[in-house]
């Protein structure tokens, strides 16, 4: 869970999802209008699993802090109106027991499915990141310090259900035109010209 606050003092409780793959951040609209977040309009095409595309109208800068640490930034968000799927798609049964004393996870309710209201990409996410690590066992997923507590990630065994499956990464368009119009250079050998280019 991560505190929000507005420019007039307004703060909100959210759950987020950190995405190391993600090039924006993402905040869901009814979190804009509980905040009263004034809105910036701009033009991004962003692209998602399986090449899905949306345009995305309107931005917004949110402050962002945390109780378990003195971490805190302002945060520049995409409004969208949904951020992804339930998070997570079934019950996780992980003992307490399970857990070391003295953790304060980020999100107690972890376990449970539940919307996301809000998505931290990479240029945020390894200052989140801390270096603590703790491994509950071999069958359930590590524990991993963060500037708002101590999240769970990993694997996990559990008997195989028909439910959906979340996977989230968002890119701009730019940046994946200029990919592609690169390997069409690079097939093209119109580096050949360039020595510093010859590896």
């Amino acid at each position: 869970m991560v505190c929000l606050t507005s420019n007039n003092g307004q703060t909100q409780q959210v759950r987020a999802l950190m995405d190391s793959g993600s090039q924006i951040n993402l905040l869901a609209e009814n979190v804009v209008q509980r905040l009263k977040l004034p809105r910036y309009l701009t033009n991004v095409p962003v692209i998602g699993v399986g090449g899905s595309r949306a345009h995305i109208r309107y931005k917004v800068v949110v402050r962002m802090k945390f109780s378990y640490s003195d971490f805190a930034t302002n945060v520049e968000c995409l409004v969208t109106p949904k951020v992804t799927g339930t998070i997570r798609s079934t019950c996780v049964n992980i003992d307490s027991k399970n857990i070391p004393p003295g953790i304060l996870l980020a999100d107690a309710s972890f376990s449970s499915p539940g919307e996301i209201d809000m998505l931290i990409g990479a240029e945020l996410f390894f200052q989140i990141l801390m270096q603590g690590q703790i491994k509950m066992s071999n069958r359930l997923p590590t524990l991993y310090e963060t500037q708002f507590g101590w999240v769970v990630a990993g694997s996990y065994e559990q008997p195989e259900e028909d439910n959906p499956v979340c996977a989230n990464i968002a890119m701009t368009d730019g940046l994946e035109n200029i990919i592609s119009e690169l390997t069409v250079a690079m097939k093209m050998d119109v580096w050949s010209s360039y020595p510093f280019m010859n590896l």
